[in-house]
């Protein structure tokens, strides 16, 4: 019997990009962080049809965020995040955990995040943010849905339609 284990704990998806990011030695801030783990979410909404991850992320004024993800690292303000997280969640079965419980090693959503790490890991924060911002994004919709208010979930449907819009776009300019 296949056990199915996403959604995962942002926080899971975050250790796991906080690792490459030591062992490449491209410091991460929280930031880059949270747009790396939205592109995450984004593009195996696209390619799986499923959410990655079990939080909704949230319209802030700067962008997506993932609130847990955010809780457990705003202490590092702009600075490069030189710990992983380590508080206790909810694992795949209910149980309580230590953050992350592990994606499982040769995994496809671990070689999924190793495939989102190397195509976003030169990019920075900034550079990511401006990729979430773009007029018509999930993000700017319910941004202007909701008059701006902070914190206003971002529904999959409309992160779905963002990174199924801009696969189709990079498709049909590669065709041309």
């Amino acid at each position: 019997m296949k056990v199915d284990f996403p959604p995962y704990q942002p926080l899971a998806v975050a250790n796991k990009f906080l690792g490459y990011a030591y062992r490449g030695g491209k410091p991460l801030d929280l930031l880059k962080l949270q747009k790396l783990i939205y592109c995450a979410h984004g593009w195996y909404l696209v390619f799986t049809g499923k959410p990655l991850l079990s939080e909704q992320p949230e319209a802030w004024q700067y962008g997506p965020i993932f609130r847990s993800v955010y809780e457990e690292f705003k202490r590092f303000g702009n600075d490069e995040i030189t710990d992983p997280a380590s508080r206790v969640v909810q694992g795949p079965f209910g149980e309580s955990v230590l953050a992350p419980y592990d994606l499982t090693a040769g995994s496809y959503e671990e070689n999924f995040l190793a495939n989102i790490w190397k195509t976003y890991k030169d990019n920075s924060g900034l550079e990511l943010s401006t990729l979430t911002h773009q007029p018509g994004s999930a993000w700017d919709q319910v941004r202007r849905q909701t008059n701006n208010r902070e914190g206003a979930a971002i529904p999959d449907v409309l992160i779905w339609r963002e990174f199924k819009d801009n696969l189709d776009d990079a498709r049909s300019r590669s065709a041309a």
